[in-house]
This record gives structure tokens, C-alpha cells and sequence, in this order.
């Protein structure tokens, strides 16, 4: 046995170290080191591997980390990512503590994954890392792989770079926040910046992609030449009122979607040219005066409401709403209509010629025959309506189904919208045309407990699940 000798340090003759395992091919030294918590653990200037499969909650693989490795690759596999199970990576400096820490997926950085990839961790300074599933409910097998490779880690840069000129050479970013100029105004020379301040006289900037609103001061009373502007995204102008008078503006061609707000037409003759545009318009105008107003011709995609004034008024075809029809007989002439939204009948005599069933447009169903969980499911992410449900209790015991209002995955015990409690071998059965109102989304949880709180779950089949919504 030899003393005070570390792993790959050259073997003498006569050396003394401290508990050498042996000395390799090529003379060098193979140590055992003595972990904080009493544990042997070896340590190695050569690659390391680590599988297994984690199939349960709290299950964990774990991998060495090789001697001077800067990197740690892990693979994820499996059906568990569909099931919505979690996984959460975590790393040790003394073999015993466990803590969580960041890993990197393309672009993104993540403690807590719920898909299949290949992550790498960052480990310069810990001893082992490990993966871990910290949320399961389902059936599902993650399958695990490590490979511990001996270099340099991944550079991150988190501090702001100092004032001066700093060279990066080629740097490649794939996704970053938005950055903001402290100076705000673009100095002699070239400057390249995230929000750009034009300087008095010429500025000139490449090419800007993503979303510019841009705020343009009244145009003096004269001639205000604009040049070409070519902008890719979401543009929102605000143009002061037009001055009585002749006011010109040039070709302004815009793809995308834009919202103009005119000021009212004053009385009198008011010309507009040729107006082309591409998207989505809205336009706000002031009421007609009484008396005569002509305006040419106007194509309307969709109408809200219209008001007519006192007088005559001749519309060609306008999609109108109409108020309930009042008590006793209602005649209505020639009717054509697209689409029939949902119609209220006033009280009285209401006839209606025939209904006739479409094979479109109905409700939605879904369908669960419960695991042994909480069964944590998100039935529809957006604002939707109840109509009916169909559940059958097949154990002994009582079960409750709760309802959660919310956009995401519920929460058991959490958050309760109402509750469905069925007997040990009873079922449920409601329909009702009126459907009960979820403004976020509809959620739900099973437990085995009855009380708001409980979060204990249910055995496998226990609940047979079947909603009608919409």
C-alpha cells in the first residue's frame, strides 16, 4: 500500500500514496477514495457509462462522473413522456445531498423534463449525477442512458459585457430575450443593438425581423415624403387627423394586419383615392348625418350592427341579428341565411316549418377507464360548456370524480370547480341541453377521499369515465 498518490500520477519505484489500487498497462495509478458518507468511490480519467429505466416514482439512475469530465451526456426513451410523467435531473458533491440542477436541450436549458431527448449536463465540480422521476402516474418506462466524457464544459455568458470594445469572435445564438440599448441612440460608427434610437440625419440599420410598432408625429401641413418602408410582421400606426383640405398620401402597401382609426368624415365632399390592402382592416367611422349620404361602392366582409337614421335608406344585402320575435303572429318575408346561430323564441305562438339533424356540429365525448392514480387529465385547455356525463364505480368503496376549471393539468385536491361523489357499485347517468359554463377549460382528478382536500388515489378500472361537452 502506498500513500498521498492521486489517480493517473506516474509510477516510481519506492513511491508512497494513499490507498493505491494497483498501476495500470502503461504505469499509471489506480486509486480508491473515501467518500464524506463513509462510501468507497473511484474516480477515473477515462469515459464513463450508466443505464436503466426508471418505471415507478422516485426511481433513479445514476452516473459517475468521470475525473477532469466537463460534460455529462443523458438520452431519455420511451413511452413515459406521452403518459405525462416528469423527470428531474440532480447532481451530489459528497455522494449523500442531492440537489436539483440545470441541463440544456438545444437551445433550451431545463431541470425538470417531460419529453424524450438527448440532454447534456454541465458537472465540473459534482461526483455523480442522476435522473430521477418526481412525477408518475402511468404505466409508462423511461429508459436511460449516460456517457461521462472527459473535457472542456459548455460556456455561459450571464453578466452584461463592460462598456469598450469586446471582441467574441464567430458566435452563433439561436434563441435570445429581448435586449435593451441603455444608450438608446445609435453613435457614429457602426452599432448593432436590439432597440434602435435614429439619430438627426442618416442612420442606416440592415434588416429587422419580428414585431415593430412604430408611433409617427402629425405630418406637417405641406408636402411630407415618406420613402418605401418594407416591414415583415405585425405593424400598428397611429396617424394624427387628416387637415381640411387636400392631404395626399402616396402607395402605402402593408402585409399583415392593419388597424386604422379615421376621424370623422367632416361634411361636405370628402375624396379618398385608391386605398389597397392586403390582411385584415378595420376601420372605425362616425355616424351618417341626417338627410343624404351617398357612399359608393362598399365591400363588407362581416357586418356587427348598423343603426339606420330617420329616412330612407336603401341597403342591398346586410346580415342582420334580430331582436326575440313578439307574442302572437310574427311574419317575416324571404329569409337566406348562411348560418343559423342559436335562436330565442319569444312567449306566444312561434312556428317553426322543420328541424332536420345535421351530422356536424354536436357535442364532443370523452372517454377514461381510470389507472391507479389521481388520473390528472386536462379535457379541453380552453372555455367550454358541460352537458352531460355517464360514470360507473366499479369498487366497494366510495370514489369522487372532481371538476376543475383551468387551462392546464389539474391538481388534485386543488382548486375544485365541483365535485361527483359515487357510491361502491353505483353509476351516474346525466343529460341536460343547458351545459353547466367552464370560462377557462374543463380539468379532472379522481381520489379515493371525498373531502375538497384529498389527493389519495384510485385503483386501476375503479371509474369508468364518459363526458358530453363542448
Amino acid at each position: 500500500m502506498a500513500y498521498n498518490q492521486t489517480d493517473g500520477a506516474t509510477h516510481n519505484p519506492g513511491d508512497v500514496g494513499h490507498l493505491v489500487l494497483g498501476v495500470d498497462a502503461v504505469g499509471k495509478y489506480k486509486t480508491l477514495l473515501i467518500g464524506t458518507a463513509g462510501a468507497l468511490a473511484t474516480t477515473s480519467a477515462d469515459n464513463s457509462f450508466a443505464s436503466g429505466v426508471i418505471d415507478a416514482l422516485n426511481e433513479t439512475v445514476e452516473c459517475v462522473v468521470s475525473a477532469g469530465a466537463g460534460t455529462v451526456g443523458c438520452q431519455l426513451t420511451g413511452d413515459w413522456a406521452a403518459a405525462g410523467d416528469l423527470i428531474t435531473f440532480e447532481a451530489t458533491t459528497n455522494g449523500t445531498d442531492w440537489v436539483s440542477i440545470y441541463t440544456s436541450m438545444g437551445a433550451s436549458a431545463v431541470i425538470i423534463t417531460g419529453q424524450n431527448g438527448i440532454y447534456q449536463l454541465g458537472v465540473a465540480g459534482y461526483i455523480r449525477v442522476r435522473v430521477r422521476g418526481s412525477t408518475w402516474g402511468s404505466p409508462g418506462t423511461c429508459n436511460v442512458s449516460f456517457n461521462s466524457t472527459v473535457g472542456p464544459s459548455a460556456v455561459v455568458i450571464s453578466t452584461p459585457l463592460p462598456q469598450g470594445a469586446n471582441a467574441l469572435g464567430s458566435v452563433i445564438v439561436s434563441s435570445m430575450p429581448p435586449i435593451t440599448s441603455t444608450q438608446g441612440v445609435l453613435v457614429a460608427g457602426t452599432a448593432t443593438i436590439g432597440a434602435i434610437k435614429l439619430v438627426t440625419g442618416t442612420a442606416s440599420i440592415g434588416s429587422i425581423a419580428g414585431t415593430v410598432q412604430t408611433v409617427l408625429s402629425p405630418l406637417v401641413m405641406g408636402t411630407s415624403a415618406i420613402g418605401s418602408v418594407n416591414v415583415t410582421g405585425t405593424v400598428q400606426t397611429v396617424l394624427s387627423p387628416l387637415v381640411m383640405g387636400t392631404s395626399a398620401i402616396g402607395s402605402v402597401n402593408v402585409t399583415g394586419t392593419v388597424q386604422t382609426v379615421l376621424s370623422p368624415l367632416v361634411m361636405g365632399t370628402s375624396a379618398i383615392g385608391s386605398v389597397n390592402v392586403t390582411g385584415t382592416v378595420q376601420n372605425v367611422l362616425s355616424p351618417l348625418v341626417t338627410g343624404t349620404s351617398q357612399i359608393g361602392s362598399v365591400l363588407i366582409g362581416d357586418v356587427y350592427s348598423v343603426k339606420l337614421a330617420s329616412g330612407t335608406s336603401n341597403i342591398g344585402f346586410v346580415t342582420t341579428t334580430l331582436a326575440p320575435l313578439s307574442s302572437g303572429t310574427s311574419q317575416i318575408g324571404s329569409v337566406l341565411i348562411g348560418n343559423t346561430p342559436t335562436v330565442l323564441l319569444g312567449p306566444g305562438t312561434t312556428g317553426i316549418g322543420s328541424i332536420t339533424p345535421a351530422t356536424t356540429g354536436g357535442l364532443s365525448t370523452y372517454h377514461l377507464v381510470c389507472g391507479t392514480s389521481t388520473n390528472n387529465k386536462s379535457v379541453k385547455s380552453t372555455e367550454g360548456q358541460l352537458f352531460g356525463w355517464y360514470l360507473l364505480n366499479s369498487n366497494t368503496n366510495v370514489r369522487k370524480l372532481a371538476l376543475h376549471n383551468g387551462t392546464g393539468m389539474p391538481g388534485a385536491g386543488i382548486s375544485l370547480y365541483f365535485t361527483l361523489v359515487l357510491p361502491g357499485g353505483a353509476a351516474a347517468n346525466v343529460f341536460n341541453d343547458i351545459g353547466i359554463t367552464f370560462p377557462l377549460g374543463i380539468g379532472i382528478t379522481t381520489t379515493a377521499g371525498i373531502a375538497d382536500n384529498d389527493a389519495t388515489g384510485i385503483l386501476q378500472n375503479d371509474l369508468n369515465i364518459n363526458l358530453f361537452y363542448k
